[in-house]
């Protein structure tokens, strides 16, 4: 008797975007995780949270792309979501840690804690006295309004994540030395959103609100004229690269492409390094620095060369195929490194 494969399909990750919405599924077989089904999807308004009849259409398109079920876990829209870090009392004393750490979150973001969902986590202990961890949250209203879109087109949420956890949690198994001291830079659409890890676990986060891909290219289509699609092209396939006689590079040094993209560069070189010094001071045993790129800028040609130079120590651009094999028959999605968050939120409760 001849017996089938087993396979087993995580919940599919859902990642909302202001640009566009990514779905990921991993399916296992006898030789570990795959990629077995990837979506994007522009969206139709860039708003924090999407309307129903948006994820009513990427509800009825994920079976089209090879997904399995209706089972999600989304991340919270992160205009929503709170963060800090708290210096609070060791839990061997006793102390309600959660509950205090709820209470700090929300009087920091001034927010009534009894309307506020939060978690933490331990923070590796630094070379000084105090307790730290980290919190991050949501208000209950804003919690309960997404769960309500989402579930009114018929998926069923299994849970509520964030895009800094979901990306921290596939960026994870490309950290060989849990002692190093690992940014993760996500140069995204309109804005950048840098955190750090240590011993497996965040330790710092920050977002850079001014450095995003989209303010380069409505200063390319304000320039010349061109449609959103051909800006797409001059900053992702000609970026900082070499000059080219093609009509294609001679737009992208009409539009000076190559300029703004090193601008932006330089200013983020000196807040990635500021991030790198901040966990140094907190854990000076750490062993090394290495930073790991996702988001819509990661595969921008020339840029990591020129932030690899400038902050000085090993860059990686993250892949998701680089932990999950590509299951066979899919796009070039599935090695983008802008599918970091959702290949992170179908990994949620996966071992």
């Amino acid at each position: 008797m001849r017996l089938l494969p087993v396979t087993k399909h995580t919940p599919i990750g859902l990642d909302v975007t202001p640009r566009r919405i990514h779905a990921m599924q991993l399916q296992r077989r006898s030789g570990g995780w795959q990629v077995g089904a990837v979506m994007s999807t522009p969206r139709e308004q860039s708003t924090l949270t999407p309307e129903a009849e948006e994820l009513d259409r990427v509800r009825g398109a994920l079976p089209r792309h090879g997904f399995m079920g209706h089972r999600i876990v989304a991340a919270v829209p992160t205009g929503l979501v709170m963060s800090a870090v708290l210096e609070l009392p060791p839990r061997e004393s006793g102390a309600p840690i959660e509950v205090i750490a709820t209470g700090e979150l929300s009087r920091i973001h001034q927010r009534d804690p009894l309307e506020v969902e939060a978690g933490c986590w331990d923070l590796p202990k630094p070379a000084r006295a105090g307790v730290p961890v980290m919190a991050v949250g949501c208000s209950h209203h804003d919690a309960n309004e997404f769960l309500d879109t989402v579930e009114s087109t018929g998926l069923s949420v299994m849970a509520l994540d964030t895009r800094m956890l979901a990306t921290a949690r596939a960026v994870g198994v490309m950290l060989s030395d849990p002692g190093r001291i690992s940014a993760v830079c996500d140069l995204g659409w309109s804005s950048t959103r840098l955190f750090v890890m240590h011993q497996g676990v965040v330790v710092y986060e920050r977002r850079l609100t001014e450095y995003g891909i989209k303010g380069i290219h409505e200063a390319i289509t304000g320039r010349s004229g061109v449609d959103d699609e051909v800006a797409e092209m001059l900053v992702g396939q000609v970026g900082m690269g070499a000059a080219s006689t093609d009509e294609l590079g001679a737009l992208a040094e009409q539009t000076n492409v190559s300029s703004m993209l090193s601008s932006m560069g330089d200013k983020l070189i000196p807040e990635i390094s500021a991030s790198f010094s901040y966990a140094e001071h907190r854990y000076p045993d750490a062993t090394a620095r290495e930073l790991i790129m996702v988001g819509d800028g990661a595969t921008v040609p020339g840029l990591n060369e020129q932030i690899t130079e400038g902050i000085g120590c090993e860059t990686r651009i993250f892949r998701p195929t680089s932990w999950a094999g590509n299951g066979g028959g899919l796009n070039a999605l599935a090695e983008s490194p802008t599918m970091a968050a959702a290949m992170g939120l179908a990994m949620f409760g996966v071992n």
